[in-house]
């Protein structure tokens, strides 16, 4: 499956705009950002985390990145829809995430994400993606992390 068929779904659920719906909209946009996101590091040569732990490894794989203004804000949107994804699934008295505006914020911003993975991803920029991957790793490994 192309994680970008998230996308359609959460444009498809804003539509409805009921309360469900917006909640299950920003969760679909993130999923959508997340897995297009690992699956550009993986093109790149870096096996993120599985898991709980992967979320949080992928998004630092794009933000501890100065090479990159653009990759940095990359894994700082995405940090910010994960935030706003734990909200929508987990802390239903929070309801500010069931107002249509918010989740087409998110959606927004997943759209964004993914518009820059994707040129970041073709072969003739994949260099780039390539050499955030190193800096990752290598960070990692001062960290005492060595994976990827």
């Amino acid at each position: 499956m192309d994680a970008r068929e998230f996308i359609e779904q959460a444009a498809e659920l804003l539509t409805w705009g009921r309360p469900r719906d917006c909640r299950t909209c920003i969760s679909r946009a993130y999923y959508a950002c997340y897995h297009v996101a690992a699956e550009a590091l993986e093109k790149a040569g870096y096996h993120p985390l599985q898991g709980p732990a992967g979320h949080a490894d992928v998004a630092n794989a794009f933000t501890h990145n100065d090479a990159s203004p653009k990759l940095a804000e990359v894994g700082r949107t995405l940090s910010i829809l994960h935030s706003r994804r734990i909200v929508a699934d987990y802390l239903l008295r929070r309801t500010n995430v069931e107002e249509p505006r918010n989740a087409e914020t998110c959606l927004q911003y997943a759209t964004r994400v993914i518009e820059a993975l994707d040129h970041f991803s073709r072969p003739d920029n994949i260099q780039e993606l390539r050499s955030l991957v190193l800096a990752w790793q290598e960070i990692k490994r001062k960290l005492g992390g060595s994976h990827g």
